[in-house]
């Protein structure tokens, strides 16, 4: 998990954070799984690195968006 990168408020609400591969075997999305069970993935990265500097650059603002309140 990526807690390193994040705010302490988002790491004590997160499970999981983490690039994987996309079931259809082309490219990456990042799983993402709340403390409560919930579970999303944003899907559309071309690679791991790109999954990944999505997660270290992007992902906080979009969890403050879409997180769970």
């Amino acid at each position: 998990m990526y807690s390193g990168l994040l705010g302490r408020n988002l790491t004590d609400r997160l499970a999981a954070l983490e690039a994987v591969p996309s079931p259809a075997g082309e490219g990456w999305r990042v799983f993402i799984q709340w403390v409560t069970g919930r579970m999303q993935y944003v899907s559309g990265f071309e690679s791991l690195q790109e999954a990944e500097e999505w997660i270290a650059n992007e992902s906080e603002g979009w969890l403050r968006l879409v997180g769970e309140a």
